[in-house]
């Protein structure tokens, strides 16, 4: 697996993206989501980075297992009948 960033000039050239997306050939990531991740493939991470993320982490609130599941229990139903978030 592969991370690109790409710009589209052209609506064809998007389309295309996307129908190759539908079809499960390749994965659209927003952009937001590729700047805010330590886990897609890219350049290494910088130790002042690493060490941003864990100080994150571990202020981070934490919930039981059992409470996670439930609530993306709940978002999953409602995302599969079309209510979103």
């Amino acid at each position: 697996m592969h991370t690109l960033t790409l710009e589209i000039s052209d609506a064809s050239a998007l389309l295309t993206l996307q129908q190759l997306a539908k079809n499960k050939a390749i994965k659209i990531i927003a952009s937001d989501e590729v700047d805010d991740s330590l886990s897609l493939p890219g350049a290494p991470v910088s130790m002042a980075a690493f060490k941003q993320w864990i100080a994150y982490a571990e202020a981070t609130p934490t919930i039981s297992l059992k409470t996670a599941k439930s609530e993306w229990g709940h978002r999953r139903k409602r995302l599969l009948h079309g209510i979103g978030k």
